[in-house]
C-alpha cells in the first residue's frame, strides 16, 4: 500500500475482522488523502457496490470473500493463492477465471496453479508470499521490554525453548525433556489468553509435573517483577508462562529453538515467523493446511521438523543441538534474503494490473 501511495494511487480498504480495524484506522490517520476504508457488511449489497470506485481489486486468500468479485472492477489480483487441500471443483474454476493475476504462495503451488489455469486464457501466475517481508519488518521494529530481554538472556540459549501459540494438546511432547536431569527452561506463549485458559494450563503442569515451578509473566505488571529473584531461577528447570499478547514474533529472535503449536488440533500456526527469525523449528503433524511450511522447506530445507510423539521430539531436541542455527547457513540465509528482496518486483507487477 505504501508503494501505491508513493505512486499517487488511491486505496480502498475493505476488511471484515475486528482485530485489524485499529490498524486500518491508524493507517488511514497517516494517509487520509490517499485512503478510505469500509468494514464489509455481512451480506454484500448495493451499498458496497455504490461505495467502491476502484478500478482494481486485490484479494488475499486468507480473507477470501467471493462476493467481492461482483464489484465492477476492471482488474483482479489474488495474492497468497494455494490449491493445497482443495479439489478442482467447478466452483473453484469459476472463481479463478475472474482473476487477471494469481500470486502463488510457493514454487510448488505455482506449478499447480499454472496447470489448473492452463485452459483459462488471460491469467498470469506469479510466485510470492509477502509474509517474510512483513515478519522481517516487525522484527526490525521490535520493542521488547528490557526486563524480559534480561531475564531470557540470563539463561543459556541451549537450555531454552519457546512454545509459540501453545495448546494443551501439545504439552505431552515435552514429557521426556522435562524429566531430563539437565536444567530446561520452557517458555509458553499460549494461543488463548483468557483467565480460564491460563488456569487450565497451570492446572495441567501442576498435575503432571508438580515439582516444576510455573512462573506467570504479564507485561502489565512489569514494574513489579522481582527481577533479581527471577534471575536466580536459571539454575533450575522452570516453566515460564507468558500472559501478554502481541510479542511472540519479536520474542522468537531471542531463542534458538521453537515449537509451534496447533499441530495436534486443526492445523499448525505460523512456522514462518520463527523461521525468518533464524530459529530451529519443530511442530506437530497437522500440516495439511499450511503453505508456510512448504515455503520454509523450499527456502531453508530442514529448518522445520514435524514430530508425532515425545520420543520424536526428544530426538529432534538432541539433534538440533548438534548443528548451527539455520540462517547461519550461508545458502539458507541468501535464499531468505533474496526472497524478501523480490518484494519490489512483485509489488510492481501487482500494481500494474
Amino acid at each position: 500500500m505504501i508503494k501505491a501511495i508513493e505512486l499517487d494511487q488511491k486505496i480502498e480498504l475493505i476488511f471484515t475482522s475486528p482485530s485489524v480495524e485499529r490498524k486500518v484506522q491508524q493507517f488511514y490517520t497517516k494517509h487520509p488523502e490517499s485512503i478510505r476504508y469500509l468494514r464489509m457488511p455481512l451480506l454484500l449489497d448495493l451499498r458496497l457496490s455504490r461505495w467502491s470506485k476502484a478500478l482494481g481489486l486485490i484479494m488475499c486468500r486468507y480473507d477470501f470473500f467471493p462476493e467481492l468479485l461482483l464489484l465492477p472492477t476492471q482488474k483482479k489480483v489474488l495474492a497468497w493463492a494455494s490449491l493445497k487441500g482443495k479439489s478442482p471443483s467447478f466452483w473453484l474454476k469459476a472463481v479463478y477465471k475472474s482473476f487477471d493475476l494469481v500470486i502463488a504462495s510457493t514454487v510448488e503451488q505455482t506449478a499447480a496453479l499454472k496447470n489448473f489455469t492452463s485452459q483459462m486464457p488471460g491469467i498470469e501466475v506469479a510466485t510470492y508470499d509477502f509474509r517474510p517481508l512483513q515478519i522481517r519488518h516487525r522484527l526490525k521494529q521490535s520493542q521488547i521490554p528490557q526486563k524480559l530481554i534480561e531475564l531470557i538472556n540470563s539463561q543459556d540459549k541451549e537450555d531454552q525453548i519457546i512454545v509459540g501459540s501453545a495448546w494443551e494438546n501439545d504439552f505431552h511432547l515435552f514429557d521426556q525433556l522435562l524429566k531430563d536431569p539437565m536444567n530446561v527452561h520452557l517458555w509458553l506463549a499460549p494461543h488463548q489468553l483468557s483467565t480460564t485458559s491460563l488456569e487450565q494450563i497451570k492446572a495441567y503442569w501442576k498435575k503432571h509435573f508438580p515439582h516444576i515451578e510455573v512462573v506467570s509473566l504479564n507485561l502489565k505488571h512489569l514494574d513489579s517483577w522481582p527481577l533479581e529473584k527471577l534471575l536466580q531461577k536459571k539454575e533450575q528447570t522452570t516453566i515460564w508462562l507468558l500472559e501478554s499478547p502481541g510479542i511472540l514474533v519479536e520474542l522468537y529472535s531471542l531463542f534458538n529453538y521453537v515449537y509451534v503449536g496447533g499441530g495436534f488440533g486443526r492445523s499448525i500456526h505460523s512456522v514462518l515467523e520463527p523461521a525468518v527469525a533464524g530459529c530451529k523449528v519443530c511442530c506437530g503433524p497437522k500440516i495439511h493446511r499450511s503453505t508456510e511450511i512448504d515455503l520454509v522447506n523450499e527456502l531453508s530445507p530442514g529448518q522445520v521438523s514435524v514430530v508425532n510423539t515425545a520420543s520424536e521430539f526428544s530426538t529432534w531436541w538432541n539433534s538440533a543441538h548438534q548443528t548451527s542455527k539455520p540462517l547461519e547457513d550461508d545458502k539458507a540465509f541468501k535464499a531468505m534474503e533474496n526472497w524478501i528482496k523480490k518484494s519490489d518486483e512483485i509489488i510492481g507487477l501487482t500494481l500494474a494490473h
